[in-house]
């Protein structure tokens, strides 16, 4: 039930907490791969470097400065990365330490994240992070446009319903019948059911309104 690639980390703090569960706050040191996996009274294993290769400089160049760019319009649309990440990231040249960064604030599930951690190929992860990113960033760009037109369309829904409380309540004060709405309606239904021609609808329907 073990992935085989995973990280060599130091474990910094330890916290029971009133539930039962142990929170545990660890430092990322290395990827490594185990091996001699051993399950006596408590897992172990030998564990040797996972290491990085790099297979065309300049091509890590340009997707790095691509996912950058890319990370950038993804922090405008999720509100729940801060500047400070962004600003960390900006400044970040090295292509193995930016595809760690950027895809740790991926809204992206386990399994995915464990692919990016077992592709050795550095060019290949950051190609995999900027296709994540993108199709990310395209679903958050249509999740803010369902909320905005949700959002406008609950505003209108409100106004119309403020606008109808204040006419009732003026039509109140004026003394008009509580019923006039109901009238009007049945001058409607009435009138639909006439035969007449244009001009004499037209006139009718202009009365109506009036009332």
């Amino acid at each position: 039930d073990l992935f085989k690639v995973g990280i060599l980390a130091n474990v910094l703090q330890m916290l029971k907490l009133p539930d039962g569960t142990v929170k545990v706050l660890v430092e990322g040191i290395s990827r490594v791969k185990l091996n001699n996996i051993k399950d006596n009274k408590f897992l172990s294993a030998d564990s040797i470097l996972f290491p990085e290769k790099i297979n065309k400089l300049d091509e890590s160049k340009a997707l790095v400065r691509a996912i950058t760019e890319q990370f950038e319009g993804y922090v405008k649309v999720n509100k729940k990365i801060s500047k400070e990440v962004l600003a960390s990231v900006v400044q970040i040249d090295d292509p193995t330490k930016l595809s760690n960064t950027v895809a740790a604030h991926l809204n992206i599930k386990i399994i995915e994240k464990q692919e990016l951690l077992e592709t050795d190929n550095v060019d290949k992860r950051l190609t995999k992070i900027l296709e994540l990113l993108e199709s990310e960033l395209d679903v958050l760009k249509v999740e803010k446009k369902i909320r905005s037109r949700v959002k406008r369309q609950m505003e209108k829904t409100q106004r119309e319903y403020y606008l109808n409380e204040q006419l009732k309540a003026i039509q109140k004060e004026l003394g008009d019948s509580d019923d006039l709405g109901e009238d009007n309606e049945d001058f409607a239904n009435k009138l639909n059911n006439l035969k007449l021609t244009k001009e004499a609808r037209k006139k009718a329907e202009n009365e109506i309104k009036k009332l």
